[in-house]
Order: structure tokens, then sequence, then C-alpha cells
């Protein structure tokens, strides 16, 4: 992991004068030069479309590792860089989040442990046909529909790509009820509202139910509590902010909604068995 500390986490963002889709095409001595040099986390969705080579990423903590024909993608928010690349050539696709359909987004976004997912040939084949009519579809200044045929594309490509890690790590069956759904409402208020809303309680009560069942449906289909999820969430991006950053532990407590800095350390010991301090240190 980089040594050197950040001023504070970079966020990238789309730049304006290229839209709401980059398309860019990584080859041996390029693969790295895409913005992923330095710890960063990006406002958009980033997928990965490896042809050939060796990759290694770390992304929140974990390495990733892609070699051959393979695909992976990361979240906006996510902190990541390339660890690593040889002989790497395929595609890299970065897209505004309001181009994917939103049941693809809830998707991406209740998937925590999902690494690189090797492709076979057609698999392969079809994306790569869908990126070159997209790349295609971005460039073109016909007087046409290019917006709403890009729309289109990375709808498709995204959609591809959460089937394929669907269908290679099936979900077990009863997810499809009402338990599911309040549990997948709930973490992606908590991925909205970590550094607000800590007691389950306030998050039974925008949901419109009880505290009980909250935790009762939570705990049936992910196997942990509701209020493991509120500290999950929270310790993550302490730990981002405790290695890439210069902030104190107490402006780190304060920016992820801990206004009792000794709290918030207890915390970090429970989830991490380190201190905040033995943490950061570890870094070094």
């Amino acid at each position: 992991m980089p040594k050197r500390k950040l001023n504070n986490i970079p966020k990238q963002d789309l730049p304006r004068n290229l839209g709401e889709v980059i398309v860019r095409y990584m080859e041996p001595g390029n693969a790295a030069s895409t913005g992923f040099q330095d710890a960063h986390r990006d406002g958009y969705y980033v997928f990965l479309l490896q042809q050939s080579g060796e990759s290694r990423l770390m992304v929140d903590f974990r390495e990733a590792l892609m070699t051959g024909e393979s695909v992976f993608f990361i979240r906006p928010g996510q902190v990541h860089y390339y660890l690593s690349t040889s002989n790497v050539t395929g595609w890299l696709v970065a897209v505004n989040s309001v181009l994917i359909d939103k049941s693809f987004i809830a998707f991406f976004e209740e998937q925590n442990q999902l690494g690189p997912l090797s492709l076979d040939c057609a698999s392969s084949r079809q994306l790569i046909l869908i990126v070159n009519a997209l790349q295609t579809s971005c460039l073109s200044e016909d007087d046409g529909y290019p917006k709403a045929i890009t729309s289109h594309l990375v709808s498709a490509f995204a959609g591809l790509i959460a089937n394929l890690y669907k269908v290679a790590a099936p979900e077990p069956s009863g997810k499809d009820g009402r338990p599911f759904d309040i549990t997948r409402r709930f973490r992606k208020m908590v991925r909205q509202d970590y550094c607000k809303i800590k007691r389950p309680s306030q998050y039974a009560d925008k949901l419109a139910i009880s505290t009980p069942y909250l935790n009762e449906c939570v705990k049936s289909v992910t196997g942990m509590t509701v209020t493991y999820w509120i500290k999950q969430e929270s310790i993550l991006e302490a730990k981002r902010l405790l290695w890439y950053s210069p902030l104190s532990i107490k402006e780190i407590s304060i920016k992820i909604g801990y206004a009792d800095e000794a709290y918030f350390s207890r915390i970090f010991s429970k989830v991490t068995a380190m201190t905040p301090v033995s943490f950061r240190k570890s870094r070094f």
C-alpha cells in the first residue's frame, strides 16, 4: 500500500467536456496510466474489461487480481489504485451512475466481497462488442440519437456484467420477499446516512417498521444485525481516512459522526481488533 499520506482522499469526477461516459483502451505501457496510480475515489462507476495480462489492484483494503480474460467493477466512493500490471490489454469504462439501470445499481451496491470474475470466450466477446459500439457512440457527432444510444449501450454493458456475477454466485432462495426488500433499502440508507444516523431505531422509523422487525429482516437475509452494518460502514470510512489522510483521530471521529473520540476508538478497536492509532501506524 502507498506509504505517503495525502492531504485528503482525492475524488475524481467525469470531466464535463467528455460527457457521462469514458471508454479507454488499455495496452502494455499505458494500462496503469488511467488515473489509478495514486489512491483515490471516483464519483462514478469503473468497469475493467481485461483481455490479456495480469493486473493487481487495491480496493478498500482488499487486493484484487485480474488474470487473462476477466471483468471487475469499482463502485463510486471506493478507494482504489493499481499495485501492478503486466502485459495488460483491455478496456476501462467509466460511467455516470445515472446511465445505469437502478436494478443493476442495486445489485452492484449490495456486493461487498466480490472480486474480479474470469470470463469465457463467448462472454468476453459479447462485452467487447458492446464496448466497441459504446466507444463509437461516444465519439459520434451525428444529429440523430447518440446520447440515447449511449445510454442503452451502457445499460446493456452493466446489465451483462451484473448477470455474469449473479450467475457465477447465485443468491440463496427466498431473497425476493419483503425481508430482502427491507434489507436492501436499509443498507442503501446506511451507505448514504451512516455519518448522521447511528441508531437502528432511526432507520426503522424511516422504513416505517419496528426496530425488532428491521433487525429480524436484516439478520435473516445477511446473518448480521442492523448495528453490525452501521458500524461496518462507519469503520470502513474511518480506515480510509486513517490510512490516506492526515486528519487527526478526533477529526475523523467527528467526520464520520462520533462526537466522542473515546467512544469511536472503542468501536474501532472492537470491529478491527486494533486501535485507530495502531491501525494508522501499521501503514509505515
